[in-house]
C-alpha cells in the first residue's frame, strides 16, 4: 500500500538527517551559524523548520528563535500562534483548527498540505506540550517528530497510536496559497466630454475613473498623449485588488485650435487583457468676448506644430474692439511683445455702431515675425494697453503658443 510515497513525504524522510545534524537539537557543531540556546530542543522551532523545508523554503537558522519566540527548554509550552505567524511571514497559508476526535483530522492531511499537530502529556513527571509534523499518504499519514525516524501510521491505527493518543485536537493546516489572479482594468468612462471652454478659461482636467476587478495590483505603467497639447497625467497609477481610483489628464490650450477638438490618450497597464486602452477626450474651444469691455481677437494665437518658415508666412490679423461713449477714437494703444521678434503694423481704425446703438472703436493690426523663433516649444505673449480719456486703462493679453519644428533639408 505504501510502496510509493509522495515526493513531499520522501523529502520529509530526508529532512530527519538535516534537522538532527543542526543546532536546532542542541548538538554542538563546528560550523553552526549560531549557538543561541533558544534554538535547542524546542519542538516549535523544529516543526517550523521542517514545514518550511517541505515547502522548499530556506530561512537562516539564526532567525528561528525570533520567528517562533522559542523557549529555552523542551518543557516550555509551545505556542501555536507563534508558529502560525512564522509560517505566514514566509508566504504560506495557515489555518488554526481543532477537532474533537483525532480521526477527524485525517481529511485535512491532503496532498500539498502539511499539518502541525499539538500533543500534551507527561514525561518523567514533567508536563510537556509538544508539536509534530504530519504529511498525508494513501491510507494514512507520515509522522515526522525528529530526532525519531519518520513513520507511517495507517488511518485505522491513528486512534490507538500512542503518540496520537496525546493529541489535543489542535493543529495547523499549512498550504501554499493559490496564486492570485491577474489585475483587471475596469474603465468607467472611455469617452470624456469637457463641453465648451472659452479661450480665456483654463481647460479642466479630464477625469478618468477606473477600478481593479482582478486579484493582484493594477499598475498604469505609461500614459501617452497624441501630441504636444497633452501636458501629462497624475492620480492613482496603482490600484490594489477591488479598489477604485481616478487619473487626471491635462491639456495645454495654447496648442489646441479653436473649435471642436477630439484627442485620444492611451493608457498602458499590466492587465494582460488590456495592455493598452484608449480614452477619448472631446471639447469645444470658443472665444466669447465679454460685452462692453475692451477685447481682442483672437484671444490666443495657436500655431500648433509648424516650421519657422511656415510660421513667418502665416498671415494673422489682430482686432481690438474698444467700447466708446462717443465717436472719438481712443487716445492711445501701446503694445509689448516677444523682445522685438514680433512687429505689429496698424492697418485699420474705425468706429462702428451696433443695432442697439452701442458704439465701439475697432483697430486692426497685421502681425509679422521680424526673426524666426528657434526650434522647440513656443511660449510668448502680446500685451495691449488701451488708454482712454474717459475710462480706465485696459490691459489685453494674447498668449502665443505652438511648437517650432526643425527644418528638414
Amino acid at each position: 500500500m505504501h510502496r510509493r510515497l509522495p515526493i513531499l513525504v520522501m523529502a520529509a524522510c530526508l529532512l530527519v538527517g538535516i534537522v538532527s545534524e543542526s543546532n536546532i537539537l542542541g548538538e554542538e557543531t563546528t560550523d553552526a551559524p549560531t549557538a543561541d540556546p533558544t534554538l535547542r530542543d524546542n519542538c516549535g522551532v523544529k516543526a517550523t523548520y521542517v514545514t518550511l523545508r517541505l515547502f522548499g523554503k530556506i530561512v537562516p537558522l539564526q532567525d528561528f528563535g525570533a520567528m517562533t519566540n522559542a523557549g529555552r527548554t523542551f518543557e516550555r509550552d509551545c505556542s501555536i500562534a507563534d508558529i502560525k505567524r512564522a509560517l505566514e511571514s514566509q508566504g504560506l497559508a495557515v489555518r488554526a483548527l481543532k477537532v474533537a476526535k483525532i480521526g477527524a483530522m485525517l481529511p485535512y492531511a491532503a496532498p500539498r498540505s502539511v499539518l502541525i499537530v499539538r500533543i500534551q502529556g507527561e514525561s518523567g513527571g514533567v508536563k510537556i506540550a509538544h508539536f509534530g509534523v504530519i504529511v498525508g499518504v494513501n491510507g494514512g499519514v507520515v509522522l515526522i517528530d525528529s530526532p525519531a525516524v519518520p513513520r507511517i501510521v495507517s488511518a485505522g491505527k491513528i486512534e490507538v497510536d500512542g503518540w496520537f493518543a496525546l493529541a489535543t485536537g489542535e493543529f495547523l493546516d499549512v498550504t501554499e496559497p493559490a496564486p492570485a489572479g491577474p489585475p483587471t482594468l475596469i474603465l468607467r468612462n472611455p469617452q470624456i466630454d469637457l463641453g465648451t471652454i472659452r479661450l480665456t478659461e483654463d481647460i479642466p482636467h479630464a477625469i478618468v475613473n477606473l477600478a481593479n476587478g482582478g486579484g493582484s495590483p493594477l499598475k498604469i505603467t505609461k500614459v501617452q498623449g497624441p501630441c504636444s497639447c497633452f501636458s501629462g497625467a497624475s492620480g492613482d497609477m496603482e490600484l490594489a485588488p477591488g479598489r477604485t481610483g481616478a487619473i487626471q489628464l491635462a491639456f495645454d490650450k495654447t496648442k489646441l485650435p479653436v473649435g471642436p477638438v477630439q484627442r485620444s490618450v492611451v493608457l498602458e497597464t499590466n492587465d494582460p487583457a488590456h495592455a493598452q486602452i484608449e480614452v477619448t477626450v472631446k471639447m469645444v474651444i470658443e472665444a466669447l468676448p465679454a460685452p462692453r469691455e475692451a477685447r481682442v481677437a483672437p484671444e490666443i494665437i495657436a500655431y500648433g506644430r509648424t516650421t519657422s518658415t511656415a510660421l513667418s508666412q502665416r498671415h494673422i490679423t489682430i482686432r481690438i474692439t474698444v467700447p466708446a461713449e462717443d465717436r472719438e477714437a481712443p487716445s492711445k494703444i501701446e503694445w509689448i511683445g516677444s523682445d522685438g521678434a514680433i512687429h505689429l503694423e496698424p492697418n485699420g481704425n474705425e468706429t462702428v455702431e451696433d443695432a442697439d446703438g452701442t458704439l465701439a472703436h475697432i483697430l486692426t493690426y497685421d502681425l509679422a515675425w521680424m526673426k524666426s523663433p528657434p526650434p522647440g516649444a513656443l511660449h510668448s505673449e502680446l500685451q495691449f494697453i488701451v488708454k482712454r480719456s474717459s475710462m480706465p486703462d485696459a490691459v489685453l493679453r494674447v498668449p502665443i503658443g505652438g511648437e517650432v519644428l526643425e527644418a528638414t533639408p
